[in-house]
C-alpha cells in the first residue's frame, strides 16, 4: 500500500514546490529549537559534573 503513495515522491515534489526561503525559515526554525535543547542539557550537564566534581574534591 505504501509503495501505491510513493510517500517519498509526494513530499520530494511538495518540498521543491516551496520557495527557497521558506524551507530555509521552515530549516532555521527546527535547528533553533533543536539547539535550544541541545544548550540545556549541556548546561544541566556541566552542572552535574562540577557538582560531582565539588563532592569528590569534599571527601578528599
Amino acid at each position: 500500500m505504501l509503495e501505491t503513495l510513493n510517500v517519498r515522491r509526494i513530499v520530494e515534489e511538495k518540498v521543491n514546490s516551496l520557495d527557497i526561503l521558506k524551507v530555509e525559515s521552515l530549516l532555521m526554525g527546527i535547528m533553533k529549537e533543536q539547539f535550544k535543547y541541545i544548550n540545556w542539557f549541556g548546561a544541566l550537564l556541566g552542572f552535574l559534573i562540577g557538582l560531582i566534581n565539588l563532592v569528590i574534591l569534599r571527601l578528599m
